[in-house]
């Protein structure tokens, strides 16, 4: 009988297939001592990527869905079909750096009481990225995507952990989804990812449950990846506006209610009509689509 495998790791490919080959190179030549598993999901792209991995990377499962089914759906598969200590969420634009994994093990098998724990994530330029959040409220939701936020700076500054310099290990509310380690008795404990976050937020509600069953959280600084945050074009950043406040939305309802929620939701709309009437003045275009997007996402 084959022995469970320290870490399952799960890439969702979109679009990404040379990204998400690169990704599990880096995997492989990052030194990792600890045992593991790679699992990728495709989720309706049909890039060529089952043919690439079949040749290159045969012992990669790999899962292939017939249309967008979303992220957190897609990782649940990988949940489902595996077994080992820790599940790794990991973008197909990232690259795993020397020690990532190894050290990363480590440091939940010390921490017995780590629900999860996030890495140390740069990107263009080697620039460490401040991938760490407090958990939202719907009081940083009135000023986050409204005219207010000049007047409450800092809300937004403690929302995203600003005064942390990312130079030691410390417990957190959030670590970015990009490169996220969630213990396997976590996951047992509270369950799986919640299927009505298309993408993003996900993993923002799966922490908030860790921390409403006391698991702890972590920022791990001695496991470090690089995030090339791929961004397909205008459409692409549009739709990834649309689909971050449609999962921001759903998670005020979920841990703050819907009177709260539609509260947000009828201001935010207010001040988004009127930025598109200052940008339609001066016919920009761009920035009034962004907006309708903001709109469009609260109905």
């Amino acid at each position: 009988m084959e022995k469970l495998k320290s870490v399952t790791i799960g890439i969702i490919n979109y679009y990404t297939c040379d990204l998400t080959v690169k990704c599990i190179k880096s995997i492989y030549e990052s030194g990792t001592k600890s045992s593991f598993e790679i699992c990728v999901v495709d989720n309706g792209s049909n890039d060529g990527l089952a043919e690439l991995l079949k040749k290159e990377y045969p012992e990669v499962r790999f899962i292939q869905n017939e249309r967008n089914m979303g992220f957190a759906y897609a990782n649940n598969q990988i949940i489902k079909q595996t077994q080992s200590s820790y599940y790794l969420l990991l973008n197909s634009d990232t690259v795993v750096l020397k020690g990532a994994l190894d050290n990363m093990v480590e440091f939940m098998d010390r921490n017995p009481d780590a629900g999860a724990s996030g890495f140390k994530i740069y990107v263009k330029g080697m620039t460490v990225y401040k991938s760490c959040k407090r958990f939202l409220d719907y009081k940083t939701s009135f000023v986050i995507d409204t005219f207010l936020y000049k007047l409450f700076p800092s809300l937004i500054e403690k929302y995203y952990f600003s005064e942390f310099e990312y130079e030691k290990t410390i417990e957190v509310d959030q670590p970015m989804g990009a490169a996220l380690i969630v213990n396997r008795k976590t996951i047992n404990d509270i369950g799986l990812l919640d299927e009505r976050f298309f993408f993003f937020f996900e993993e923002a509600d799966w922490c908030m449950r860790m921390k409403q069953q006391g698991w702890k959280i972590y920022f791990n600084n001695d496991s470090h990846v690089i995030h090339h945050k791929d961004y397909r074009g205008q459409r692409e950043n549009l739709d990834r506006i649309y689909l971050w406040h449609r999962g921001k939305y759903i998670y005020l309802n979920k841990y703050h209610g819907p009177v709260k929620t539609i509260l947000v939701k009828v201001f935010v709309n207010i001040s988004s009509l009127l930025y598109i009437l200052r940008w339609a003045l001066v016919l920009k275009t761009e920035e009034c689509r962004f907006y309708w997007m903001v709109i469009k996402a609260s109905v």
